[in-house]
């Protein structure tokens, strides 16, 4: 429904384009995210990289087409803001903001960011994930698993937890997720949700897994000891890695976590947990064997899953010939 009021109704989404001008091939990374509206035709945005080719503001009426468009030129990577006129619009509809940022992209794999930043730099980080979901307000926005507390190559002083980092590289926030990680050293790997777009970690260190609030500061514990197989034994179930996909809202959420035990030949690859409409596994489930055993005769380490459903696994090995390093299902 479109919103009757005696203003300018600003909503605001985001584009990425590039424009390739060199010699094939090219890569660009430029885009624009982290939009808030700060007035009723103003707003701000991070760009994370400069905007070689420019950036374009478009105005489009909800529903209807491109009612304004303005070239802002080359601009730099960071925060900007911009305040639209007004022209071409009418007072009491509503209007989208697109943003264009355009780069000419590079002529190989280019490193981006800084060794020198302090956001960047932690003492053990083991898992990074990066929001890519454009209906997002995080879109864009860096989240780091720092494995364990201790101080960096830059002198700082990194607790262990979850960072976020802007698009550009600044800080973001920092938060433990509510748990007393002690002093030992945690295999925190971050994954974001595959549909619900929620932050997941899984933690090696004691085979868990958990859904991460959005500040960071608090978190669910997805699953325990009882949905463990073997828990306390050599062979017992190591959780190493997750995939979830669905969404507890929709009640179709399923958690996958990467079972690498070399020494469970029972279970370990993909074991799949179906939560539903539940907010962890229930007590007692052993979860379904997804993916496995049979196709891994080391440490399967690490999993994903591409936007065609495909998944695909690694194994550690210690020397080559051992296992596959990679593998696709």
């Amino acid at each position: 429904m479109t919103l009757k009021k005696p203003l300018f109704v600003l909503c605001v989404v985001v584009m990425a384009a590039f424009v390739v001008g060199l010699a094939a091939p090219a890569w660009a990374n430029v885009y624009a995210s982290s939009l808030k509206v700060t007035g009723d035709k103003s707003f701000s945005y991070i760009l994370n990289e400069d905007a070689t080719a420019g950036v374009q503001i478009q105005v489009w009426q909800v529903g209807g087409g491109m009612v304004y468009s303005e070239d802002l030129g080359v601009k730099g990577k960071g925060v900007h803001n911009y305040t639209w006129s007004g022209a071409g619009g009418v007072v009491g509809n509503s209007y989208q903001i697109k943003i264009v940022a355009a780069a000419t992209g590079y002529g190989g794999w280019t490193k981006i960011s800084d060794d020198s930043n302090t956001a960047l730099c932690h003492w053990l980080p083991k898992g990074v994930v990066v929001n890519q979901d454009q209906r997002s307000a995080d879109f864009g926005q860096i989240y780091i698993g720092n494995s364990q507390g201790g101080t960096d190559h830059l002198g700082t002083n990194t607790p262990t937890g979850i960072y976020k980092v802007n698009p550009d590289g600044t800080a973001n926030g920092w938060g433990a997720a509510g748990v007393d990680w002690g002093t030992a050293a945690h295999r925190l790997k971050v994954a974001l949700g595959a549909d619900d777009n929620h932050l997941y970690m899984a933690d090696v260190y004691d085979d868990t897994a958990y859904e991460i609030s959005p500040d960071l500061q608090s978190s669910i514990k997805l699953n325990d000891s009882s949905n463990l197989s073997n828990y306390g034994a050599s062979n017992a179930q190591w959780v190493r890695a997750i995939v979830v996909t669905g969404s507890q809202a929709a009640g179709n959420r399923k958690i996958y976590l990467c079972d690498s035990n070399y020494y469970d030949t029972a279970h370990k690859g993909l074991v799949m947990y179906d939560l539903g409409a539940n907010s962890r596994a229930t007590p007692g489930d052993k979860g379904t064997q997804y993916i496995g055993p049979s196709y891994f005769t080391y440490y399967p380490v690490d999993v994903e899953r591409d936007a065609a459903g495909n998944w695909y696994m690694n194994n550690y090995r210690a020397t080559a010939g051992q296992a596959p390093f990679l593998m696709k299902f």
